[in-house]
């Protein structure tokens, strides 16, 4: 018996996988006689947990099914991840090249932060490699110099993309070392997330990087459709500073 998740109408269903053939876990318990709370076969998980002693009678069904011409071809679907949404998650780093190439996924570019949405869709923020400059004198000493290569990278069904671009990044120009930029992300529900970009320095440094320069050090909150940004505050360099839940920044306390 193989259980799976697969996309449906735009929403990610649990499912039997009986050869190349699947089966939605909703029909097959109608097709068993199952009733129960419906929500214990919402997920994969939800079948793990809530209906482990039904999984025998649930196969079952879905072969009848399947018998009666009332399946889908697994080449027909797309798939999502198997347990969308897990208790717990064991991540490797991307950073590594070996890893990423086991993934068959590029290498992020300098991967900071790393958050997983309800679908089990991986997001990573991309610190950057800087750029040709402004320079402004780097936390490790050096310089580290303005480009906006910064992102944040979308990990899902197998695939990545970058949802964000051309986020300000600074670095060691030639190496991309002591990289500040895009540093975390958060994912809420129906495509809005925030993110923050680091500095590395006091933010009065912004003033010598130019105009390229005024997104570091800063909160970012984005729509569903991604094209439209909102700098919801500025992060200081003070002792204690706080940020109140939904992305909005409080004052400092001294």
């Amino acid at each position: 018996m193989r259980l799976a998740t697969y996309e449906h109408e735009g929403a990610l269903r649990p499912a039997l996988a009986v050869g190349d053939r699947l089966v939605d876990a909703g029909a097959a318990a109608q097709r068993a006689g199952l009733g129960g709370d419906p929500r214990t076969l919402a997920s994969v998980r939800a079948l793990l947990t809530d209906r482990a002693d039904d999984l025998e009678r649930l196969h079952e069904a879905a072969a009848q099914l399947i018998g009666a011409g009332e399946s889908v071809a697994l080449a027909d679907v797309r798939l999502g991840p198997p347990v969308p949404d897990p208790g717990k998650i064991l991540c490797v780093g991307l950073n590594y090249r070996e890893h990423a190439s086991e993934a068959r996924v590029d290498e992020p570019e300098v991967p900071r932060g790393i958050d997983v949405d309800r679908h089990g869709f991986i997001y990573v923020a991309e610190a950057g490699r800087g750029g040709a400059g402004p320079c402004i004198p780097g936390a490790e000493g050096g310089q580290v110099c303005l480009g906006q290569t910064g992102a944040i990278m979308q990990i899902a069904f197998g695939k990545q993309r970058r949802i964000v671009r051309g986020q300000p990044s600074t670095a060691a120009e030639g190496t991309g070392a002591g990289a500040s930029g895009p540093q975390d992300v958060d994912v809420r529900r129906f495509g809005r997330g925030s993110f923050v970009t680091g500095l590395g320095a006091n933010p009065t440094a912004r003033d010598d990087l130019g105009d390229g320069g005024d997104g570091l050090a800063k909160l970012v909150a984005k729509g569903p459709d991604g094209d439209e940004d909102r700098l919801l505050g500025v992060l200081s360099q003070r002792p204690r500073t706080e940020m109140r839940p939904r992305g909005t920044c409080s004052q400092a306390r001294q």
